[in-house]
């Protein structure tokens, strides 16, 4: 896949960006996928801010179309997939309780796949505008760290080797103290 993605950018740039972005758009909707990846590979091949850019429109257009397909078409049906699992149910409270900063906080410390957060967000009260807005702002710092290491990958690959892992170890403390303030907070209503 690398080598078609590539040869795409080299030879149709353009068709390449629109390559990126409808990639990114559908892994933004699966989860456990590797967005991060796809960034540093489009950031190899452009400048930073382009593959920032092409990035954030792709996730933020995928996140916002499985939002209003959950929530149009298979609210009923999320619902009771949610219901199966605990950290859904405490998750999808807190939602509840504070829908713009569970979706920020969701986005920008990684707490759990983006496709689980826009199903849980499209069963609460959560208003479309507040998603959205949340969204945009939650995906940039990720997008952005992602898209400088992909830039900075072939002048310095240890130096951001070292930065992206330093990055990863700080989100994964980050969400292990969101994870138990979520789970305290649900259990102490």
């Amino acid at each position: 896949m690398e080598i078609f993605f590539t040869t795409m950018i080299e030879e149709r740039p353009a068709i390449g960006l629109l390559l990126a972005f409808c990639l990114l758009a559908v892994l933004s909707c699966v989860p456990f996928l590797p967005t991060p990846l796809v960034v540093g590979l489009l950031a190899t091949q452009f400048d930073w801010y382009v593959a920032f850019a092409v990035s954030l429109a792709g996730n933020i257009v995928g996140s916002l179309a499985m939002f209003l397909f959950m929530r149009k078409l298979l609210r009923q049906y999320a619902a009771k997939q949610l219901a199966k699992y605990t950290y859904g149910k405490q998750f999808e409270l807190f939602m509840q309780q504070h829908g713009f900063l569970a979706v920020l906080i969701g986005r920008i410390i990684p707490i759990m796949p983006s496709a689980a957060l826009n199903t849980i967000a499209s069963v609460t009260g959560i208003s479309f505008t507040a998603f959205c807005v949340a969204t945009c702002i939650g995906k940039m710092p990720n997008l952005l760290v992602y898209s400088l290491a992909g830039s900075e990958l072939q002048n310095s690959p240890m130096l951001t080797t070292a930065f992206v892992l330093l990055y990863v170890i700080v989100l994964g403390a980050a969400a292990k103290a969101v994870k138990t303030h979520i789970g305290g907070t649900v259990h102490a209503d």
